[in-house]
């Protein structure tokens, strides 16, 4: 469904929303799909907006533009890899917004006995970033990255305000053996809630991540994400 009154930009939505009927078939490989026009027609936007949401989905490999014939579905899915699984930047980068990150905190820190056994961290420290992440110039969440200490020379080497998916795919090549997610939706503290630009509480998706690799029983990473729950659809 297409909102102006969604944070998300008109030409995303729409983008959204014709990859999900490539997904779902509803277009199928080699078939043409609806004209400029009835698709202005309806989504209830002008041309320039459906222009913009189909390039970005030729771009992507989605769609194929025929001269003087129209415009045709030429792939469902895109191979990615693994990096997806651990980047949000990738997949902010997949649906064309905007985004860039803050570092609040990059360095060692303490960890208290709680926090080792929320974390399944056997080690009193780790090596600390904490982000906050923008999309189209307006804070939507707050991450934190926990590293073992053995890792930080080699990380903090490389720009921590890029894709850490990247650097850990990428740069670190380090051996990834298992990675497991939570997703926890739950009322914020006051704290979260101003730290988001939110006057009173509100209700948040904390995404919480254990990141293992081969020879190592301890996490290589752990990593929490929070982000209002009502914007929470579009970055996972």
């Amino acid at each position: 469904m297409i909102s102006r009154d969604n944070y998300i930009p008109l030409y995303i939505q729409v983008k959204d929303e014709i990859l999900s009927k490539i997904h779902d078939e509803v277009w199928k490989v080699e078939e043409k799909i609806p004209t400029e026009k009835e698709l202005m027609k309806n989504y209830k936007v002008g041309r320039a907006t459906i222009r913009e949401a189909i390039s970005m989905l030729v771009n992507e490999g989605y769609l194929e533009k025929r001269q003087g014939i129209g415009t045709f579905v030429c792939r469902r899915d895109p191979h990615l890899g693994f990096e997806p699984f651990i980047s949000l930047a990738l997949s902010l980068n997949i649906r064309g917004l905007k985004h860039n990150n803050k570092i609040i905190q990059n360095d060692k820190i303490k960890l208290s006995f709680e926090e080792q056994i929320d974390m399944k961290w056997h080690e009193d420290q780790a090596y600390y970033i904490e982000r906050e992440r923008f999309v189209e110039d307006k804070l939507i969440g707050i991450e934190k990255f926990y590293f073992d200490c053995e890792f930080q020379e080699e990380i903090q080497g490389e720009n921590v305000a890029d894709s850490l998916g990247k650097i850990i795919v990428e740069k670190l090549k380090v051996p990834i053996k298992r990675v497991i997610q939570d997703i926890i939706y739950r009322d914020s503290t006051m704290e979260e809630a101003r730290r988001l630009g939110y006057s009173n509480k509100i209700k948040i998706m904390s995404m919480i991540r254990w990141i293992y690799i081969e020879g190592r029983e301890e996490p290589f990473q752990y990593m929490e994400l929070i982000i209002p729950s009502k914007i929470q659809k579009y970055f996972i």
